[in-house]
């Protein structure tokens, strides 16, 4: 397993995750109590290592009309359409109406609080992810990020290297104020979900949310006769948490649809081996084996007896995955957050020298983004095209 994870000898940093209460993914409630809190989830795990990292605590705000807090749900919004996504007996504050001096680091999803408010509050280092986008947003919708005044983009990658006073992003961030930083929206250890349930024996496989679609009566009846297998996903999240703690292996059908692979993190986290091809995963491969790449369903039946039959073999296959869990999703984002937080506090530069590198970055997306317009134009259109070409 993961070695144990050593807390810096300092105070831990307080954080706050914040959302507005419509905002479709992660918790609707409150609490300090992350078994309930992650019950509350509308829709996925999300980064509940915050809490195994900070003094971090969640909180819901008011719905914002300003442009920047309504980009996330111009992504999304069609889709949910009909959900209830907040208690609607209860109030909320506004951004505005709260002391986020309380905090080191905010880390808003779907930037939940406006330009106006984080100005009133530069001693705070402003973070945000958007949901929807994943690992390349950094290289297309949102290039260029952070923007609104915030001071860091979390984009959503693998954290596979550790800043140190000479990396790019701690340098930007103590010129600018402003960096990008590889920080996975799944911020898990490879303990996170485990240690939110009672310990329980473990056997048997659950398929992926993709896999169940596609998995024959044959190859469910094939893995059946090895062990217990979860195939159902009912609502809340915590009910699959339970499932996959419950679970030795995690299975990636080859013919399931590519997916970013944040429930390999999630499944990892609980304890689980996961089995599958890594071509199958576009967001995050280098989490599985790299003799993995290719895996089909008669090697995925192969790899499961063989991991049953020498228990030493499964230790060492669930050691690496924990490991690059722990390393990738945990222990190096923390640390590089920290980096950047530093670098934050010493930073000379000023608001107003922060909002002319937002505008320098602005003008560089909108020009990469005319280039590609135009090199994806059918020749005829394309005004330089040469005559007679």
């Amino acid at each position: 397993m993961a070695e144990p994870h050593v807390q810096p000898d300092h105070a831990p940093l307080r954080v706050c995750l914040v959302k507005q209460k419509s905002t479709y993914d992660l918790y609707t409630k409150e609490t300090r109590d992350l078994a309930e809190l992650v019950a509350s989830s509308n829709w996925r795990t999300g980064p509940l290592a915050l809490w195994q990292a900070f003094d971090c605590e969640f909180r819901l705000v008011e719905d914002d009309s300003a442009s920047e807090c309504q980009l996330g749900k111009a992504d999304w919004g069609r889709y949910v359409e009909g959900w209830k996504l907040f208690d609607d007996a209860r109030t909320y504050l506004k951004a505005e109406e709260i002391d986020w001096s309380a905090y080191d680091v905010v880390v808003t999803i779907d930037v939940a609080v406006p330009t106006r408010v984080i100005r009133a509050f530069p001693e705070v280092m402003w973070c945000y992810y958007f949901i929807e986008g994943g690992v390349t947003g950094i290289d297309n919708a949102h290039r260029g990020s952070p923007y609104f005044g915030y001071n860091v983009f979390f984009t959503h990658r693998l954290g596979q290297k550790l800043l140190a006073s000479g990396s790019r992003q701690v340098r930007q961030m103590a010129c600018e104020r402003r960096a990008a930083l590889d920080f996975p929206y799944y911020f898990l250890s490879a303990t996170t979900v485990q240690s939110l349930y009672e310990p329980f024996p473990k056997s048997g496989a659950i398929l992926s949310h993709q896999s169940r679609e596609v998995v024959t009566a044959l190859e469910s009846a094939s893995l059946e006769r090895l062990g217990p297998l979860w195939c159902d996903y009912p609502a809340p999240i915590a009910s699959v948490h339970h499932h996959e703690v419950e679970s030795k292996f995690f299975i990636l059908h080859p013919r399931a649809a590519v997916c970013a692979g944040t429930q390999v993190i999630e499944a990892t986290s609980a304890g689980c081996v996961v089995l599958g091809p890594s071509n199958r995963l576009w967001g995050y491969p280098a989490l599985l084996s790299e003799n993995w790449e290719q895996l089909e369903m008669e090697g995925i039946l192969r790899e499961y007896r063989r991991l049953e039959e020498d228990v030493d073999e499964y230790a060492r296959v669930k050691s690496m995955q924990a490991t690059r869990v722990d390393q990738w999703c945990y222990e190096i984002p923390r640390r590089n957050l920290e980096r950047l937080f530093e670098a934050f506090k010493v930073t000379r530069s000023r608001p107003m020298g922060q909002r002319f590198t937002e505008l320098r970055s602005s003008a560089g997306r909108v020009l990469w983004d005319s280039r590609r317009r135009v090199r994806s134009l059918p020749k005829r259109f394309n005004r330089t095209t040469q005559v007679g070409q």
